[in-house]
């Protein structure tokens, strides 16, 4: 039922700050290739279409094939396929087809029988196969958290009017999407994990390894580096790049205990891009 809960005050956030002098066409970012805001609401409907595909396929255990998409070095120019597709419609008829494909996920998430829910299928832009529940989860995580921040900017993030109860269920699933994000063609063999302790919420941790990535709720026993995040909202704003890593560090609102620039090293490979 926080689920659906969950969903709802998504979408009544998002329905709140669209009904605001909202300038679509803004840039959100100073880089060329950076979306504008009508631009960022065509992805988030174009990857809520697809993650409610891939539950579907991971809960009936049918193959799952996204045109245009057959390895993770795809995700560029799908992203740019997709968003020239969806914002020929504008504004409020993408926010009504995202409410919609969220709504779906509810759905879809209350209805699921439980030997469902850890079935997997493969969206290959990631480095392994996730479950179906995980897909709709990270329908929160990504319109919630990835790109909470880029569609407000330069306006205060969604996060901001979430309840503490979504803030916190939102760590656990941005951390659970954040793992299936590493490369480990670019890492050298490297066998790192990372503890991330997000204060009121909890601990989580992350590994790296030629197999991929991987992680779970809870310290790991043997963490080469601890990352410390004074408010949920901090894990949100660094990895979103809504505040710069190292004014976070210089503020205190994060610490790193163990070798920083190791970790932050190993960190820039959990990506959805090729690293550089």
């Amino acid at each position: 039922m926080m689920f659906a809960a969950d969903i709802a005050e998504l979408i009544a956030c998002l329905r709140d700050y669209a009904a605001g002098p909202v300038d679509w066409d803004q840039h959100t970012g100073d880089r060329p290739k950076d979306w504008n805001r009508h631009e960022t609401l065509a992805h988030l409907v174009s990857v809520a279409v697809v993650f409610n595909r891939a539950a579907e396929a991971a809960r009936d255990g049918s193959p799952l094939v996204i045109e245009g998409i057959t390895r993770r070095e795809d995700l560029r120019a799908w992203n740019t396929t997709q968003i020239a597709h969806f914002v020929q419609d504008a504004p409020s008829a993408l926010l009504d087809r995202l409410e919609a494909e969220l709504r779906r996920s509810a759905t879809l998430h209350d209805t699921m029988p439980p030997e469902a829910h850890d079935r997997t299928a493969f969206l290959r832009i990631y480095n392994h196969p996730a479950r179906a529940i995980d897909f709709l989860d990270w329908q929160l995580s990504h319109a919630a958290a990835v790109h909470a921040a880029q569609i407000t900017r330069p306006a205060l993030p969604l996060w901001q009017s979430f309840s503490e109860g979504l803030i916190a269920r939102n760590v656990d699933r941005f951390m659970r999407h954040f793992r299936v994000a590493y490369w480990p063609e670019y890492g050298g063999g490297e066998h790192v994990a990372l503890d991330f302790a997000v204060n009121s919420v909890g601990t989580w941790h992350l590994t790296a390894a030629p197999s991929g990535g991987g992680g779970g709720k809870g310290p790991h026993p043997h963490a080469d580096h601890r990352l410390v995040f004074a408010r949920p909202e901090v894990l949100f704003a660094v990895f979103t790049r809504h505040t710069l890593l190292p004014d976070a560090l210089r503020g205190g609102d994060l610490t790193i205990t163990g070798d920083a620039r190791t970790a932050l090293d190993v960190l820039s490979r959990f990506t959805p891009a090729p690293p550089r």
